[in-house]
């Protein structure tokens, strides 16, 4: 490692982000396909720390892409800091056209990004990207998907009855309408009406039922369960 790191520092300052790029470039270029994820990190490493010098829009993207896929695989580990520094450097190599040239994966890194932010405990910058998101989506989903990391934030936060209010708003936009505070009989009704619907049918049958293909519905079932133990924590 002495060897190594006194190899290192006699590389000229003004040389080494050309070096690394140049380290990155090869390993990327004579690694199989296959074998990549093994070494994503030593070539993403390699690569951002050279980034600056590239100039191509399109090397600049496919590097954005590499941090993202190093990023996902950093938060299935658990290690949300690394992540999170992988993803926001995705963002800084993103080109000025991203949003419309790029749609769906800048989404997704943003997304991404800002759901690590907020594992961070860096809910200033989870705010800006949420905020960012809602500006460029396009479609009521989208908006959804950013409204799903706020509320974990919330969550986080310690702010339930916060996290339950946004999410009534949300399900209301979804065509689903819950009171922020249900009586009896309105339990008694849903109750029976649960009931009457499974008027002729076992628990087991239940798993035999077509998968939904309402995207509304699912996206809906997605803010149900993240919100759940919080709209209990939120009427205790």
């Amino acid at each position: 490692d002495r060897v190594q790191q006194a190899a290192y520092l006699l590389i000229p300052g003004t040389e080494r982000a050309f070096t690394h790029l140049k380290i990155g470039n090869l390993l990327l270029k004579n690694t199989p396909k296959e074998a990549q994820e093994g070494q994503l990190f030593i070539i993403v490493n390699h690569l951002n720390l050279g980034r600056k010098l590239i100039n191509q829009p399109q090397q600049k993207e496919q590097l954005a892409q590499l941090n993202y896929q190093a990023g996902k695989i950093a938060k299935q580990a658990t290690a949300y800091p690394a992540a999170f520094n992988y993803f926001v450097t995705g963002i800084e190599l993103l080109n000025p056209d991203c949003w419309q040239k790029s749609y769906d994966f800048t989404l997704n890194l943003f997304i991404a990004t800002a759901e690590s932010a907020y594992l961070c405990s860096n809910f200033d910058q989870m705010d800006e990207l949420f905020n960012a998101i809602l500006k460029q989506a396009d479609t009521l989903l989208d908006r959804v998907k950013a409204y799903e990391v706020k509320i974990q934030a919330l969550i986080a936060q310690g702010k339930p009855a916060e996290a339950v209010k946004t999410a009534l708003i949300v399900l209301n936009w979804l065509g689903i309408n819950f009171p922020l505070k249900p009586n009896k009989l309105r339990i008694l009704l849903s109750l029976i009406k649960t009931k009457f619907n499974l008027i002729g049918n076992k628990i087991e049958d239940l798993i035999n039922l077509p998968q939904i293909s309402n995207s509304k519905i699912v996206a809906a079932g997605r803010i149900m369960m993240i919100v759940g133990s919080s709209a209990y924590s939120a009427a205790v």
